[in-house]
């Protein structure tokens, strides 16, 4: 027994010794302007032999136009806190895992190294980024902040990456101006995740990306592989799996326009990514005439699945055109949308959730729970579903102002679950149609289901639509509509198809009293007529869509051969119509707008007006009042069925 003890005390001991020569060990380089060169060659790979793995690199002043090839695991950083790198790069190599950057200012302008990045992880893993100011700004070539390339398990924490580029991508085709097409093959990323780069954590840092609004790559659409973005804050791509992106903001923006097609992106997660999370972060995404603020898309044979999207504000504003909240598009599975408050603004179209599929088959199971939805433009679809089939959306608030405005849209879905949603839609039908190459036709309605959109189950919502309609279907057919509570604007009908019945509904009037089947609300005599919007003219100048499959250059939503269809629906369970209030002196409007900071369509850069909404038109139409009465009896019926219980916990957060 005393020979075992005595064993494991020297055992002991030189562990101790082990360690405490292990410390001793690490040594300390200063690495200045002057003394780079006494540590690293004219390539920038380390040529002093005495430098090993644990040793400390220690940055003070202003280190010019040198990089740093790291190639075993080091320490690099400034304790005194002014080590600056002016027109250099930091690369870490694969034996170069588990380094840590930290406490660096870069400033590096039209310089990159072998590979584009200000800060490289090349096959580099378990490598802390912390603490960093990254300003990243490049002419003619690929801008990227930060660039992982085959690297995983790296942390990249509270860092400032700013990254400001001119590349205009990779789209073909005849020239439209001197800066649109063909692109230069350049281009901007605040922070890049590719090839297989997996298990990396981001969190808490701003990601601030600056670049050309230039035309998307759709090359690659027609094969169902989504398209090849420009200008993105952060972009996830090519099987780099179980990625966290957590607490960040997220800021895109443009400097430059190229192209009458010109497009920005917040983040991406493309081409075989799963497993990824984008956890309360803030992204906010401001394009001139497109703009996305989330894309998940997958290619035929790599599936993105099991991505997750939640907590977040995303706030998505297109200063001419057009905006879109978040798009899940092909080759998807099992995404999560949910907690988030989703926000799509823009003068003329407005997507908030879009949902697209070519086939019905390549965007499988896409749950939207829980989340705080709003769109707002002149033809406003806060939810479209194309060829999107078998998905849920479920207890969100979801908020529609436009002209013409509807709240879930669906063309070929089927077999969608659409429940405990709390609906607020507001249109002006009487403002003049202007052009759109949505297949789906523009009305003011709560749901539109178009074009063989048949077996969904819409049941236990609460809808306020001020438009023309609750339900507009057309061609579809087994449609149910269940246990909704509705509220319809005066004078406008629960439906667009007189044979349609809603015996399976509770439907209530302006007044909040039952309505007989196939009725037409009545009117509100407090609320007169209200004019056209004379500010809203038709724009022929206004470019197409580029969700349109009739432009090969620019194809997000094809055009559908049906599109000049006739109302008609047989074997449904409910269903729309009517008329429209304007925008303006609207109660929900007003709710809509102070719901989500009184956003509006405009931007402070200069933008066509053709199409802007504004509030302040309001002192020249006549504004809607309601009723004293109505307000007290809506509201004591919306009592009374919560406090029985039968929206459960599904209006929480509502009022």
């Amino acid at each position: 027994m005393k020979k075992e003890i005595k064993i494991a005390m020297i055992m002991a001991t030189m562990l101790l010794s082990c360690a405490t020569i292990s410390s001793a060990s690490a040594a300390t380089y200063n690495i200045t302007d002057s003394s780079y060169s006494n540590y690293f060659g004219t390539n920038g790979y380390i040529n002093d032999t005495s430098i090993v793995s644990g040793d400390v690199l220690d940055c003070s002043g202003n280190i010019n136009n040198k990089d740093m090839y790291i190639d075993r695991s080091l320490n690099i950083t400034s304790t005194s806190k002014t080590g600056k790198i002016n027109n250099g790069t930091i690369t870490i190599l694969p034996d170069g895992s588990g380094t840590n950057i930290t406490n660096l200012v870069f400033k590096n302008t039209n310089h990159n190294g072998d590979v584009p990045g200000t800060i490289v992880l090349y096959s580099a893993d378990n490598c802390t980024i912390a603490n960093n100011t990254i300003i990243t700004d490049q002419t003619g070539d690929d801008s990227y902040g930060i660039h992982l390339i085959e690297a995983s398990y790296n942390q990249i924490l509270k860092n400032n990456i700013l990254t400001t580029g001119d590349g205009t991508g990779t789209a073909t085709g005849a020239a439209v101006d001197n800066t649109g097409w063909p692109g230069n093959g350049k281009f901007t990323y605040g922070v890049f995740v590719e090839l297989k780069s997996s298990h990396n954590i981001l969190n808490s840092n701003i990601i601030h990306t600056i670049g050309n609004a230039a035309t998307v790559d759709w090359s690659g659409w027609i094969n169902e592989e989504g398209g090849i973005y420009p200008l993105v804050g952060v972009l996830i791509f090519d099987k780099s799996n179980d990625n966290t992106l957590k607490n960040n903001t997220i800021i895109t923006d443009y400097n430059q326009i190229g192209g009458v097609y010109d497009t920005i992106l917040g983040v991406q997660v493309k081409r075989g990514s799963s497993n990824n999370k984008l956890i309360d972060n803030n992204i906010t995404t401001t394009g001139h005439s497109y703009a996305y603020g989330v894309e998940i898309v997958g290619e035929p044979d790599l599936w993105s699945e099991n991505n997750t999207v939640s907590g977040n504000t995303i706030d998505t504003v297109g200063d001419s055109i057009y905006a879109n909240g978040i798009k899940v598009s092909a080759n998807t599975a099992d995404t999560l949308i949910s907690k988030n408050n989703i926000s799509a603004v823009a003068p003329t179209f407005s997507y908030a959730v879009y949902l697209e599929d070519f086939t019905g088959k390549t965007v499988k199971n896409v749950v939207v729970s829980d989340n705080n939805v709003y769109g707002k433009a002149y033809i406003t679809y806060v939810f479209e579903l194309w060829y999107a089939s078998g998905h849920t959306i479920t207890n969100n608030n979801i908020i529609g102002v436009g002209n013409y405005t509807m709240a879930i849209a669906t063309h070929e879905s089927q077999n969608n679950t659409i429940t405990f949603n709390r609906i607020f839609t507001t249109g002006d039908g009487s403002a003049p149609m202007i052009p759109n190459v949505d297949a789906i036709t523009a009305v003011n309605t709560a749901f539109k289901f178009q074009s063989n959109s048949n077996g969904n189950f819409v049941a236990h919502n609460l809808v306020m639509s001020y438009g023309e309609f609750v339900h507009a279907i057309s061609n579809s057919t087994d449609n149910t509509f269940s246990e909704n509570i509705q509220f319809p604007d005066n004078g406008n009908k629960l439906s667009d198809n007189p044979s349609f019945s809603d015996l399976v509904n509770f439907i209530l009037d302006y007044f909040g009293l039952p309505v007989p089947d196939n009725s037409t609300i009545p009117d509100n005599p407090s609320n007169p007529d209200n004019p056209s919007n004379p500010d809203n003219p038709s724009n022929p100048d206004n470019p197409s869509n580029p969700d349109n499959p009739s432009n090969p250059d620019n194809p997000l939503v094809p055009n559908d051969p049906s599109k000049n269809q006739t109302n008609g629906t047989t074997s449904n369970t409910t269903s729309n119509g009517g008329s429209t209030p304007s925008l303006t002196g609207n109660p929900i409007a007003a709710y809509a707008s102070s719901a989500v900071g009184g956003q509006s369509a405009s931007s402070p850069r200069e933008s066509p007006k053709a199409y802007e909404l504004s509030q302040e038109d309001s002192s020249s139409s006549s504004p809607s009042s309601l009723p004293v009465v109505a307000i007290i009896v809506c509201f004591l019926i919306l009592a009374g069925l919560l406090t029985i219980g039968f929206f459960r916990n599904s209006v929480k957060g509502f009022f």
